[in-house]
């Protein structure tokens, strides 16, 4: 059988990991090691109207089972199409990113049977979704099987030890964004936006508008402050003229809905922003927290992201609350609008943060765990 590496991913439409995948095979190609990704599916129905597939963030060799959105493609499909690839690419190393496809759990049970090395991606963390006890039970078995687990940072590990994963086996590899595009685009001074009426200071949220962004809470803290600031929301999704309706319903000013914008929008965006909030209930990371310190913007983040102990450093560049708790957003929200922080100070760290968070770390620290030394 010969070296080289076989991942199996979700959908081609995630640029950032992309990325990382480009700047791996980077370093694979140096060592003489070949690469092959399966995307299984295109996208994502959620991710629709946000962005088309770029594929200047995709120079690694890949297939795409279903050229189709992820929710279209059959269970039995996905396991006949992910065993074909298997077989026809007899790489050493099999990376499964993630347990929660079907053709996910089918390669974690067939890959060590056929002699290869089972790498498994893990982005859970405790507060993802309610846990059953035998979901919990079937993943130990599932994870049970890989040689190497990689995960995102701190609340994932803790979690993965939580299901009884040997800490050896347990490695981190940091999420990142395109570091020099986004802090490029952020430097042009051409770059900028004011909306007709916009207050001087802004909160921003970016992403979709679905059940587990929380934004619900968002606006009733929003409107709780009974401040002068305004609040930008770039996305879009299922939600939004429910959204708007509330908004409406209760008399929330100040609230700007722009659409789903390309990247040089969205940081357009946080240069008209002081603040970003993600109020999520369930995030796997949140790449939209990257973005926006490295435009040097403090954070409020919610404790259930698994971003939030590895870029917020309380009280330094923001803060994390707990998104069950009703008032914990409003009182950190206070902090800003009534000038008990310094933003600018606050950014400024930001930036220091999330510029050691990049995509050649996180292909490096992929390698490593794939091939130590």
């Amino acid at each position: 059988m010969e070296k080289g590496i076989l991942i199996y991913h979700n959908i081609l439409w995630s640029h950032y990991t992309g990325m990382v995948f480009g700047e791996l095979n980077t370093i694979l190609t140096k060592n003489k090691i070949p690469l092959h990704v399966v995307h299984i599916a295109n996208s994502q129905e959620s991710r629709a109207g946000i962005g088309k597939i770029n594929e200047k963030y995709h120079r690694y060799p890949y297939s795409v089972l279903f050229n189709t959105a992820l929710e279209e493609t059959g269970s039995i499909q996905q396991i006949i199409k992910g065993f074909k690839e298997l077989f026809k690419r007899p790489s050493s190393i099999v990376v499964v990113f993630g347990y929660d496809l079907p053709v996910y759990m089918a390669i974690i049970c067939l890959a060590p049977f056929c002699g290869r090395k089972l790498i498994v991606v893990a982005d859970s963390t405790i507060n993802d979704r309610p846990r059953s006890f035998w979901k919990e039970r079937f993943k130990r078995l599932l994870l049970h099987r890989a040689k190497t687990i990689l995960c995102y940072g701190q609340p994932h590990k803790r979690y993965l030890l939580g299901l009884g994963v040997p800490e050896h086996k347990i490695k981190i590899r940091v999420q990142a964004t395109d570091n020099d595009e986004v802090r490029s685009l952020y430097l042009d001074s051409s770059i900028g936006i004011v909306l007709p009426g916009m207050p001087a200071n802004n909160f921003i949220f970016v992403g979709r508008f679905i059940e587990e962004k929380n934004l619900f809470s968002l606006l009733s803290s929003f409107n709780a402050c009974k401040s002068e600031w305004g609040l930008i929301l770039v996305g879009g999704g299922i939600l939004e003229a429910e959204i708007k309706s509330f908004c409406t319903n209760n008399n929330i000013a100040n609230v700007y809905f722009v659409g789903p914008k390309p990247l040089n929008e969205v940081v357009a965006y946080y240069k008209a922003a002081d603040v970003l909030i993600l109020p999520s209930i369930s995030e796997t990371w949140g790449l939209v927290v990257n973005e926006a310190m490295l435009c040097e913007l403090p954070v409020i983040v919610s404790s259930h992201c698994g971003c939030s102990e590895d870029l917020v450093e309380e009280g330094k560049n923001g803060f994390t609350f707990d998104p069950k708790d009703a008032n914990a957003l409003t009182n950190a929200m206070l902090k800003f609008t009534t000038g008990i922080v310094n933003s600018k100070i606050m950014g400024k760290h930001s930036y220091e943060i999330a510029k050691k968070f990049t995509a050649e770390l996180a292909a490096k620290q992929i390698f490593d765990a794939i091939l130590p030394n």
